[in-house]
């Protein structure tokens, strides 16, 4: 990643826009005095990439104090490929990131296409190749310490590694192992619990239940028929009362019939009656609706025509005065043409006059002070020269007439048109009037034309009606002769028709009726003569009753019993069927749980992880050890020595000089600044290897603090000679003579008013 541009706005101290531009730089200074805002331009490029700073403990701590809203805009290359993040937070806490291509085809910046925040800060780091702490680790030298990985503890550095190389995947697959191992058991606990409980129940339980379902079914079957036996011999007591009980019966509906078979003839005269009255209602009612409409008609007709009368008594005045104003109207017309004629006239012959009198002055304007005339070359006299100068004076004294003329017949014409307006808007206005009751007379004469045409057709279908009503009455209709609401009463009477359908029954059902009553008081005789015979042998019938009562009881029990059996063997096979499921169940959760328990051992801290941590250490240590090595001229080289669990990790540089190991720890400051470089960039070699992107940019924030003016000259050549490996260095400090080291510097300065600005000088 090489930078192109940053535009910084209300963030830490810059409360006012500052625009820089890195595209053509290779080494740059970023210079200005403790406390000016030098590392707020990295923080804003962190902000921008991760929506991190290095010291600010809440995100709106990063919003200027006298600014709503911070916004970073930065520009980066990546290989041939240009990106820009823009990154904005409220003080609210509303965030918003943006992510841009370069296309070169349109020359202009187009959306990545990811939407939210997580997916776009996803996108970039994707693009950058390195997160947050492999960034801070490999491309930032932080302000006067060494990386993270560097000043952590020996018994720390795994830890801080598997957190730049991102092995905490491998920690939240385990995480997420164990919490699945966890959901297994605690499911698995209720299973055990569950099957526990169902041990008895299989299939032989089952099939005993079954077994006795089927003996309850045999003494409930045996039951029923003994009782079936005791039923049919007290039958013939039963038939007695039912034999009385349906002749009483049958002997009422008889009765009943008779009585409506006596009203016959005069429930069928008056259904008759009805009969007719259903036939000549709705023409009835039609021939009254009609009536009704044409008095309604007729009303409207006379309103209409009243109102065409006044309209048209109306109009007559209206017309006058049309005909009136219009002959006005015509007359103010011919007088404002003549009069515009005569203005046209006028004018004519005062712009006719102006022109003679402008050549009549130039004619004498060139005869000053010359005797011959310009024009025939005779001699000119005085009394020559007087006729010209009067003939301009007749022209101007024309020209002073004619203009008052004219301005007095400007006058004239003006009040003339706006006369003529006058008359013509009047005109207008009564011409409106005049065409409004037109439009309204013709409009009643429409309506009481449609009114006219409405009564003669309701007219017509009243005559067809009465028609209809005569033929009726012809035909001997008595319900002709009774009024309308006579006729209403006679239909809704629904008991007519009811009454006429129970003549009809009752003329079917008289002759069957006695043919049953006549058969039933046979068998009545017979049943009286066998209930005598039963009484004879009463205790016989008492012994039925007292078997008929026991047993009904037994067979109570026994359907009781068998509906306890059938519920406990539906809960038997429930439960069977649930066993099984468990079982199943069972067995899935036993081998899920011994495939987490695996990844769950297999990705903790001792097994994968320190296998990887082991494998990056050795790169680490490869392309550190190498680049050390150019930096000290070939003297200086790495050593990581580590347990076997990388429980501590110690860091030595090797002097080829003087044959010595030196711990980290103890080197001098141009020593262990080399070895941060070289160890910063072998970590960002290793990340970016992973992602297949190179570092070729490093900051240096404050870096050379520690040392001495011989260790910074000495510093200053490692970061030159750093070119041939790094396309762009930046680095921030306080010290002149560092910046005065390099061709570019960016100057940041506080003005007097807090504000910040920012300079480049090359």
């Amino acid at each position: 990643m090489i930078p192109q541009r940053l535009e910084v706005e209300g963030f830490l101290a810059y409360r006012n826009r500052v625009l820089l531009d890195f595209s053509a730089l290779q080494y740059a200074v970023i210079v200005g005095e403790n406390g000016a805002g030098k590392s707020s331009l990295l923080d804003a490029i962190l902000y921008a990439l991760y929506g991190k700073a290095r010291d600010a403990e809440k995100m709106d701590d990063l919003i200027n104090d006298k600014s709503e809203i911070a916004s970073v805009t930065y520009e980066f290359k990546v290989g041939d490929d240009v990106y820009k993040v823009v990154r904005e937070r409220e003080r609210n806490g509303d965030s918003r990131i943006y992510f841009y291509k370069y296309d070169p085809n349109f020359r202009m910046f187009k959306p990545t296409g990811h939407r939210g925040v997580r997916s776009n800060e996803e996108a970039v780091i994707k693009v950058v190749g390195l997160n947050y702490e492999a960034f801070t680790s490999s491309a930032l030298l932080i302000q006067g310490k060494s990386d993270k990985f560097l000043s952590a503890r020996p018994s720390e550095r795994k830890n801080v590694l598997s957190e730049i190389l991102g092995l905490n995947i491998y920690e939240n697959i385990r995480a997420k192992a164990t919490e699945h191992l966890k959901q297994i058991k605690n499911e698995l606990s209720p299973i055990n619990n569950e099957l526990s409980g169902l041990q008895d129940i299989d299939d032989e339980f089952i099939k005993k239940m079954q077994v006795s379902l089927e003996g309850k079914n045999n003494d409930l079957k045996d039951t029923r028929e003994s009782l079936e036996q005791i039923k049919q011999n007290l039958k013939h007591l039963e038939d007695k009362e039912r034999v009385e009980s349906e002749l009483k019966e049958n002997t009422l509906k008889l009765e009943s019939c008779n009585l409506i078979l006596n009203s016959r003839e005069e429930i069928i005269r008056d259904y008759n009656l009805y009969q007719d009255s259903v036939k000549i209602y709705p023409h009835l009612l039609i021939v009254n609706n009609l009536k009704e409409d044409v008095k309604k008609l007729e009303a409207n007709l006379a309103g209409e025509i009243i109102s065409q009368e006044l309209f048209v008594k109306n109009i007559v005045p209206c017309q006058q005065k049309l005909v009136a104003l219009e002959a006005d109207f015509q007359k103010q017309d011919v007088e404002l043409k003549i009069m515009r004629d005569n203005y046209s006239q006028i004018d004519g012959t005062i712009k006719k006059l102006n022109q003679d009198e402008l050549k009549l002055k130039q004619r004498l304007s060139s005869l000053k002070g010359k005797d011959i005339c310009p024009l025939c070359g005779t001699e000119l006299t005085t009394e020559s020269k007087g006729h010209l100068q009067s003939e301009l004076s007749e022209i101007n004294l024309d020209l002073s007439r004619l203009s008052m003329e004219r301005d007095g017949l400007v006058k004239k014409l003006t009040i003339k048109e706006n006369n003529f307006k006058t008359v013509f808007a009047e005109f207008n206005e009564v011409k409106k009037e005049y065409t409004s009751y037109e439009l309204k007379i013709q409009a009643l004469e429409k309506s009481i034309k449609n009114i006219k045409s409405d009564i003669e057709e309701k007219n017509t279908s009243i005559n067809k009606e009465q028609e209809f009503l005569v033929v009726e009455k012809s035909k001997g209709n008595r319900a002709i002769d009774l009024t309308l609401a006579e006729i209403e009463s006679k239909i809704r009477q629904k008991e007519i028709t009811n009454l006429y359908q129970e003549v009809l029954v009752a003329e079917k059902q008289k002759q069957d009726l006695q043919v049953r009553i006549e058969k039933l008081t046979v068998f009545h005789q017979e049943l009286i003569q066998l209930v005598i015979l039963l009484d004879n042998h009463s205790f016989e019938a008492k012994v039925l009753k007292s078997w008929l009562t026991d047993k009904q009881n037994q067979l109570n029990n026994l359907e009781k019993e068998k509906e306890i059996l059938v519920r406990k063997l539906a809960v038997s096979e429930e439960s069977l069927k649930n066993k099984m499921k468990l079982t199943a169940r069972k067995k899935e959760l036993d081998q899920k749980e011994n495939i987490y328990s695996f990844i769950s051992k297999a990705f903790s801290s001792e097994n994968i992880q320190t296998m990887v941590v082991k494998k990056a250490l050795y790169d680490i240590e490869h392309h550190s050890s190498d680049l050390l090595k150019k930096l000290s001229n070939d003297r200086l080289s790495l050593d990581f020595k580590a347990t076997g669990s990388l429980d501590k990790l110690d860091i030595s540089v090797k002097d080829s000089y003087s044959q010595k190991i030196r711990k980290y720890e103890l080197l001098s400051g141009g020593e262990k600044f080399r070895t941060d470089v070289s160890i910063a960039l072998g970590i960002g070699r290793y990340v970016s290897s992973i992602s297949n992107r190179v570092i070729e940019c490093i900051f240096i924030d404050e870096g050379f603090g520690s040392l001495d003016r011989v260790g910074r000259e000495s510093l200053i050549e490692v970061v030159r000679s750093l070119k041939n490996e790094i396309k762009m260095i930046l680095i921030i400090t306080h010290l002149e003579d560092i910046a005065e080291a390099f061709p570019v510097k960016i100057k940041v300065k506080k003005e007097i008013n807090n504000e910040v600005s920012v300079s480049l000088v090359v």
